[in-house]
């Protein structure tokens, strides 16, 4: 999400703005042993947008003491931690620290533990993954906040994140209580002029709360003077297929687009046109791919996103269900410089 939408970006960034106190990050659930959910915070407003984590009754001893030596001693290497835990293994008290962080009680001080953890780099013996001091989330939190604040948090957070609010945006949402709540407080703003009422976007329902400017600007793009791509993560809040808006599958039994991690649709003038599923090799189109012009720009956007991030090469084997070499989209994939390969077609990146 994050190259989408910084030029030039580079996981240092992350790390010096983490360094700086700037950023913090939470974990939101564990998917798999090896990865799971973060969120991101601006340091000085995690406490008004993160609900404080409750600590489960059922904690075994190793992940107790854990919590309880954060809680006296705070942030805390993990030589601090393998002291205090007694005699356990590296491996075993990072496990227990990764399900107390997926569990969104623990966090680190860097960037580094998630990104050792998504290379594969478990701690093996003798060797150390990742680095940083552990602490508890609860100290990000600060003084308790009144339900009322948390509201008006929420609700200006999500229009400078969405620029239109409404019902539906909460599905790429986890906040909880519902739309009851951050619509009150809109609805409050609308009245201090902070915010626009109306129905600006066809296909949602609901009220509709717009950000100053913004309905200004959706109709600025209603008449593009090229056709604009943009590749974006499935999962991003600013890709509304399958969540705002309902995938435009060509039919049923067309169906398999999923907002999932690791997935990426291109969009053309907002019209989705290609799902790439994790790993590039199977590709989903839907009805704007059937004009060439629009199918080509598609390929070429994400080709060239696939250049910028430096990977070894883009292979695609099935489009639709069919060999990608035998489809009608091989010609115009071609002619932007994949080639045919064993498996399918495929775009050299380095």
């Amino acid at each position: 999400m994050l190259p989408a939408r910084v030029a030039g970006f580079g996981p240092r960034m992350l790390d010096e703005l983490g360094a700086m106190g700037e950023l913090c990050w939470v974990g939101k659930g564990a998917m798999g042993p090896d990865d799971g959910k973060v969120a991101l915070f601006r340091r000085d407003r995690v406490g008004l947008l993160l609900d404080p984590p409750v600590v489960p009754d059922d904690l075994d001893p190793l992940r107790r003491a854990i919590l309880d030596h954060l809680a006296l001693r705070g942030a805390s290497f993990v030589v601090e931690l393998l002291r205090a835990a007694g005699d356990v293994r590296l491996g075993e008290l990072e496990s227990a620290l990764w399900d107390l962080a997926w569990a969104g009680l623990v966090t680190n001080d860097t960037f580094l533990p998630l990104r050792a953890l998504a290379a594969g780099a478990r701690a093996r013996p003798g060797q150390r993954s990742g680095g940083g001091r552990w602490s508890l989330v609860a100290d990000l939190l600060g003084p308790e906040r009144s339900p009322t604040e948390r509201a008006l948090a929420r609700a200006t957070m999500l229009v400078a994140r969405h620029g239109i609010v409404s019902r539906d945006v909460l599905a790429t949402e986890q906040i909880e209580g519902g739309f009851a709540p951050i619509g009150r407080v809109l609805r409050e703003l609308e009245e201090a002029g902070k915010v626009r009422r109306g129905y600006f976007v066809e296909g949602t329902g609901g009220a509709q709360f717009a950000a100053p400017g913004a309905v200004d600007r959706l109709r600025a793009a209603r008449q593009p003077e090229r056709a604009a791509p943009v590749v974006l993560a499935a999962t991003d809040p600013a890709q509304p297929y399958g969540a705002v808006l309902p995938w435009p599958h060509r039919s049923p039994d067309k169906g398999g687009a999923r907002r999932v991690a690791g997935a990426t649709v291109v969009l053309v003038d907002g019209a989705a046109v290609l799902f790439v599923e994790r790993g590039g090799r199977r590709w989903i189109t839907f009805a704007a791919a059937d004009d060439p012009a629009t199918f080509e720009i598609a390929a070429q956007a994400l080709g060239r996103i696939a250049r910028e991030r430096r990977g070894k090469m883009l292979r695609v084997e099935s489009i639709d269900g069919e060999a990608a070499r035998e489809t009608k989209y091989a010609a115009a994939l071609r002619a932007v410089d994949f080639r045919s390969d064993v498996r399918g077609l495929v775009l050299e990146v380095r």
